[in-house]
């Protein structure tokens, strides 16, 4: 997400700085729209929090951690399987956001 963050806000200062070049400044904002639809691939993004029960790998991740912390013996099998289930999708997702660069 750092990444994603950063780049985001690199192409937001390219955008204002190619202000006079249409054809520039729309190549700039289509590139920062397939990033933001790989950022929403991670992280749950509607308004207004918990309410809305979105949950994207970010939210997975973490009740799947919380629930390998809260118990004292060790993960169960589905539990394993859903960490490689989770590092699959942030894989697709950490593809995506390179292929998106290719385009």
């Amino acid at each position: 997400m750092d990444r994603i963050l950063v780049l985001r806000a690199s192409l937001a200062k390219s955008q204002q700085a190619l202000a006079p070049m249409k054809r520039a400044r729309k190549a700039v904002s289509d590139f920062d729209g397939k990033v933001d639809a790989v950022r929403k691939q991670i992280v749950a993004t509607t308004e207004g929090g918990a309410i809305t029960g979105e949950e994207r790998l970010r939210e997975h991740t973490d009740q799947l951690y919380g629930a390998i912390l809260s118990y004292e013996g060790k993960p169960a099998d589905y539990q394993i399987a859903r960490i490689e289930s989770l590092r699959r999708e942030l894989g697709d997702a950490t593809e995506g956001l390179r292929t998106t660069g290719r385009q």
